[in-house]
C-alpha cells in the first residue's frame, strides 16, 4: 500500500520479480497465489487452458451493486454465452443511431455510465422486441440490445448487459488511443511510416477487413500496449484442478494449484 501511494509499485514488482524469476508463489492471507510476467504462463491461463480459470469468485460480491449479473462479474458457460451474443450484435451499434462524439454527456448515456440510461436503453429494448414480434412490422437491423432481449426479460439483468459491454471498452478505447498518439508524438518516423499504410484508403469504406489489413497499424498498437499496458495486473482463480506445465521452477516445472 505504502509503494501504491509513493508511486514505485512498478518498481517494486520489478526488483521482486528480478529476484524470484518470472514466475513465483506467495501467500496472501492463506491463500495460495502466483505472481507471473511470463508471456507463456499468461497464454496458457487467458488462452490455451482458458476454461480452468475464472473471475467470478473474484468480483461477483463485491462488484454487483455496480455491474449487476453483466459479463465483468460472471464467468463459465453464462459468460460465454453472453460474449457470443455481444460479438454479434456489435456489427450494429446498441441505439442504431449515430452519436455526435463531440458530445460527452450523449457518449456517457449511450455508453451506460448514467445508471438512468442503461434503464432506458433495457425498456426500450423489451418494448422493441416485443413490437418485433409483430408479424405486421417490418423487419429492422440488428442492434446489440434486441440480440440480448431475446434471452431475457428481466429489467435488471439486461441493463446489466448493456452497461458491462459498453462501459470497459469505453474507457479501454480512450485509453489505447491516447497512448498511441503519445508514442507517435515521441517517434516522427513511425508516425510518417503509419501515415504510409494509411493514406492509400483513405477514400475507402470502413471494415472489419480493412481495419485487418493494416499491419503496420497491429504492430503500433501492440507495442503500444506493450510500453503503456491498461491492466497493470491481470487476476484469475484456478476453478478446477489443473496443472500448468512450465512456468515453474526456472520457467520449465509444472506449476500446480
Amino acid at each position: 500500500m505504502n509503494a501504491f501511494k509513493g508511486g514505485y509499485l512498478l518498481e517494486i514488482n520489478k526488483s521482486t520479480f528480478d529476484e524470484y524469476g518470472q514466475t513465483y508463489m506467495i501467500n496472501s492471507f492463506g491463500t495460495k497465489v502466483f505472481k507471473t510476467i511470463d508471456p507463456q504462463v499468461s497464454k496458457a491461463v487467458h488462452t490455451t487452458y482458458f476454461s480452468n480459470f475464472g473471475l467470478q469468485w473474484l468480483r461477483y460480491d463485491t462488484a454487483t451493486h455496480s455491474w449487476g449479473n453483466g459479463i465483468i462479474v460472471v464467468g463459465g458457460p453464462h459468460w460465454k454465452h453472453v460474449t457470443a451474443k455481444s460479438y454479434k450484435g456489435f456489427s450494429e451499434f446498441t441505439t442504431s443511431k449515430r452519436v455526435h462524439s463531440e458530445s460527452c454527456a450523449l457518449s456517457q448515456e449511450i455508453s451506460g455510465y448514467k445508471p438512468k440510461s442503461g434503464q432506458v436503453l433495457a425498456e426500450k429494448g423489451l418494448n422493441d422486441r416485443t413490437a418485433q414480434d409483430d408479424p405486421q412490422k417490418p423487419a429492422r437491423r440488428l442492434r446489440l440490445v434486441d440480440e440480448m432481449a431475446r434471452d431475457t426479460q428481466d429489467k435488471v439483468t439486461l441493463r446489466s448487459q448493456i452497461i458491462s459491454v459498453f462501459s470497459p471498452g469505453h474507457n479501454g478505447a480512450a485509453t489505447t488511443l491516447t497512448n498511441v498518439i503519445f508514442h507517435l508524438a515521441l517517434d516522427l518516423q513511425i508516425w510518417k511510416k503509419l501515415k504510409e499504410e494509411v493514406e492509400p484508403t483513405r477514400n475507402e469504406l470502413l471494415s472489419h477487413e480493412l481495419l485487418n489489413s493494416y499491419q503496420y497499424l497491429e504492430w503500433v498498437l501492440e507495442e503500444t500496449h506493450r510500453l503503456t499496458t491498461i491492466a497493470t495486473t491481470n487476476q484469475r482463480l484456478f476453478v478446477n484442478t489443473t496443472i500448468v506445465p512450465f512456468g515453474g521452477g526456472p520457467g520449465l516445472s509444472i506449476i500446480h494449484p
